[in-house]
């Protein structure tokens, strides 16, 4: 088994023991099970593909007297544009179904990351 594993190393060019902290990394990542809500979002954020980011922001956002707590990220990108990503929920359907006020719910967003596979010869 050593050997057929120094094989695939050698052939794919990358290290196992980065593969398998990859692994075990993406075990926490979320798993996608359908297509966004609405649709169209996906092709929204399709349009960061090739982008450079310049710069972002991340953190607490404004709350108004309906809303519940929340985070946002703004990247802004090396072209001049910029992407929000906003979180939504259905507090205020709560409010009305169970009179629980939104500003009572907490919402945030997870930021995960996962580092590439390393090449065998670095």
């Amino acid at each position: 088994m050593n050997e057929l594993l120094l094989w695939l190393e050698e052939v794919f060019n990358i290290d196992s023991s980065s593969c398998k902290e990859r692994e075990n990394s993406m075990k926490n990542f979320p798993k996608i099970v359908g297509l966004p809500r609405p649709d169209f979002k996906l092709n929204d954020l399709k349009k960061i593909i090739n982008k450079k980011i310049k710069s972002f922001e991340f953190g607490e956002v404004e709350i108004c007297k309906d809303c519940h707590e929340a985070e946002a990220i703004i990247f802004h990108f090396c072209d001049g544009s910029s992407m929000a990503i906003r979180i939504h929920s259905n507090a205020y359907n709560l409010k009305n179904e169970y009179g629980i006020s939104p500003n009572k719910v907490h919402t945030g967003l997870d930021i995960l990351w996962d580092k590439p596979i390393k090449p065998k010869n670095v």
